[in-house]
């Protein structure tokens, strides 16, 4: 068994929330796509007060770019654990399971691990960071996934 357990670093963190920004914006901006094109068609050929419903798919899309801010304390405090061929994850309140062959790729950011799997299973809730580990060894997690992973270069500051 290798548990991963503990407060991320900022530096993770900012990680995290780059991510979730990223999702989210993404999120947003399909979503804003979908309603803006038939909101437009319809008010260009009818009444020009329709372009008032424009305003709604917008302010989704600039509450999408908060949402990260508020949700990035609930990725502070985590704790992963590895047994057999069972991923769990526990970030805030919020508890998953992954199995182990669904895993696609292990980024190594030089201090976490970014577990990626395999769609529809993705989840930002596994970053594994390398001071947090409490039970096994950084080199039994290596020789684990020792053909899937990928080095990175150090994460931005």
């Amino acid at each position: 068994m290798i548990v991963f357990y503990g407060a991320t670093s900022q530096k993770c963190r900012q990680f995290i929330y780059n991510k979730l920004m990223k999702i989210f914006f993404f999120a947003g901006l399909t979503t804003l796509l979908i309603f803006e094109i038939p909101i437009i068609l319809i008010a260009r050929n009818n009444h020009p007060i329709i372009y008032l419903y424009c305003l709604g798919p917008l302010f989704q899309l600039v509450l999408f770019c908060f949402i990260p801010k508020m949700s990035i304390k609930m990725y502070s405090y985590n704790r992963i654990e590895i047994s057999e061929d069972i991923f769990s994850s526990k970030v805030g309140h919020k508890y998953e399971f992954r199995e182990l062959s669904k895993v696609k790729i292990v980024k190594d950011w030089g201090e976490w691990y970014e577990i990626i799997f395999f769609f529809p299973h993705k989840s930002i809730g596994y970053i594994c960071q390398k001071d947090l580990i409490v039970e096994g060894t950084i080199e039994e997690f290596e020789k684990l996934f020792e053909d899937k992973i990928v080095r990175k270069s150090q994460a931005k500051d």
